[in-house]
């Protein structure tokens, strides 16, 4: 049995168990002080509690916190279009990218996280003058998938450029 739970392994609760949590309850309400003992109600108890676990759960600093981390860990600067997730699970693909200036909704990265290129699939485009292409004029991409859930996000082409165009952008 957990020493921090009441509860056994399965879930259930042994009578040994409850006896010992009511005498805990009982110590508890009636409180020793110098001038005498003072009685408690078990809802005032509750009320402290309760307000002290709701200054726990707030934190008005943690998102500017979060950004820092994020900044630091990654090497990046503050300034993207959009931080990019899987539309599936939410996990995190790329947090620096650029923003198609035609298509609102595809962006372009060179570092990405929580993806893996489809080597084995070959996605041909025909191509333009300016773009790198094969030995017949076609663009070639590969599938760019999640690691996490495998939905496919984007395409990554043969100048190591992820664009994602199937994702949930956040700024």
């Amino acid at each position: 049995m957990n020493k921090y739970s009441y509860y056994d392994d399965d879930g259930s609760s042994s009578e040994e168990d409850q006896e010992q949590q009511e005498e805990a309850q009982q110590q508890n309400v009636g409180l020793e002080t110098t001038e005498g003992s003072v009685d408690l109600d078990e809802k005032d108890l509750n009320t402290n509690t309760e307000e002290k676990n709701d200054d726990l759960l707030y934190n008005d600093k943690e998102d500017d916190d979060n950004i820092k981390w994020m900044t630091q860990k990654l090497g990046l600067s503050t300034k993207t279009d959009a931080v990019l997730n899987c539309p599936c699970c939410f996990t995190l693909l790329c947090a620096d990218c650029q923003q198609h200036e035609r298509y609102e909704n595809q962006f372009r990265a060179m570092f990405v996280s929580n993806c893996f290129v489809d080597f084995s699939q070959v996605m041909k485009y025909k191509g333009e003058a300016d773009a790198v292409t094969d030995s017949n004029g076609d663009e070639v991409y590969h599938p760019v998938k999640c690691k996490n859930c495998g939905v496919e996000v984007g395409v990554y082409d043969l100048d190591e450029v992820y664009h994602f165009f199937n994702v949930f952008p956040s700024s």
